[in-house]
């Protein structure tokens, strides 16, 4: 009996030991669990790899050019060493290597649309078929050349005027070669310029002159310039509000005076080489020839948009002379040809003291030949 009990604590004894033996690691392991955040514990039971810098130069490319890949990847600390490196496009893959470290120079597809954030991905695997991937974003511009220049000067101009269309273009930096460029329907060099002559008889319109350029993979750019054209009559009737005053206010005969003269031009156009004359005369109008005693006058002057005010010194007319003036005007050739001719009149007075004022403050009538 006294045996038997003896065997049966010795075996309750070797039950507890090694109970206590089994627990222990069990306790430690969930003392880890409740002392050490999940992300620690991923940290040290990570197999992933670690992707130090993937990169591309440039950062924008033209469609179908060439971008140089850097990449440089590692395993975790006592991790499984790199096995694949692949870098793709959506589903193209661009290249593909067994180094963890490299650099490549790449042709992308030229199906790739032009697009400002392009995803590349590099995707980095080791032997323990750990994946990891980082991407970037390149920027792909069209293949399509570029307009340096294109402008039309003045934009603004009179019939029987001329304006200067210069032109500019380049392939894109990286792109292909310019093979066509055309202004309208006319095929001209990638740069130049040339002069465009408006006929007198024009009438009032806008023209609209297109440039387009075409790559060698047929992409094209264009841009478009527009020139306001304007009739003779339509910048005569934009000419106004005339002005003048004498200096002294009241001319005598025989002594020559200086007259200011001012008018506005509402047309936007430069007008160059215009005479400008004025004359003493006994009617408002005249026909045919200049009729009426020159008093002064001006030779290839520019009248500019807005106002303008012009000098001219003279002598309205001298004693003796009949019929007295009755009338001053200021004639405006805009161009040799007599049809480009207006006139602007004012009343003058003669005093008993055989001198001159303007009637009406220096209100003008203005007359189209």
């Amino acid at each position: 009996m006294m045996m038997k009990i003896k065997i049966l604590i010795i075996l309750l004894t070797s039950f507890f030991i090694f109970s206590l033996i089994y627990a222990q690691p069990q306790i430690k392991r969930e003392e880890i669990q409740r002392g050490v955040p999940q992300q620690q514990r991923e940290h040290q039971i990570s197999d992933d790899p670690v992707i130090r810098e993937f990169s591309a130069n440039p950062t924008g490319v033209v469609q179908g050019g060439q971008v140089t890949f850097s990449w440089r990847v590692e395993p975790t600390p006592g991790g499984s060493p790199i096995t694949d490196i692949r870098i793709t496009v959506g589903a193209i893959e661009l290249h593909r290597s067994s180094s963890a470290v490299g650099e490549k120079r790449i042709v992308l597809p030229s199906t790739l649309a032009p697009q400002l954030a392009c995803q590349i991905v590099l995707t980095a695997t080791n032997s323990a078929g750990r994946s990891k991937q980082r991407t970037l974003n390149l920027e792909i511009f069209a293949d399509t050349p570029v307009i340096r220049e294109f402008s039309v000067e003045p934009d603004v101009v009179m019939a029987g005027g001329e304006f200067k269309m210069r032109w500019r273009v380049e392939p894109r930096p990286g792109g292909s070669r310019i093979t066509n460029v055309r202004i309208g329907p006319d095929t001209v060099l990638s740069s130049g310029e040339r002069t465009i002559r408006i006929d007198r008889n024009n009438f009032d319109e806008r023209r609209r002159y297109t440039l387009v350029a075409t790559s060698e993979r047929a992409q094209s750019v264009s841009q478009t310039r527009e020139v306001e054209i304007k009739s003779i009559l339509s910048v005569k009737t934009s000419i106004q509000n005339f002005h003048m005053t004498m200096e002294p206010r009241e001319i005598p005969e025989d002594i020559r005076g200086s007259f200011i003269i001012t008018f506005e031009n509402l047309s936007g156009i430069t007008i160059e080489g215009v005479s400008i004359t004025l004359v003493s005369k006994p009617e408002e109008v005249s026909r045919g020839a200049l009729r009426g005693k020159i008093v002064g006058g001006l030779s290839n002057q520019t009248i500019r948009p807005g106002m303008n005010e012009f000098r001219i010194s003279g002598v309205i007319s001298s004693r003796g002379f009949t019929p007295k003036p009755r009338f001053m005007g200021i004639i405006l050739d805009l161009s040799p040809q007599p049809e480009d001719r207006m006139e602007a009149t004012t009343p003058i007075e003669v005093r008993t003291i055989e001198s001159y004022h303007l009637r009406n403050r220096g209100d003008f009538r203005t007359i189209f030949h």
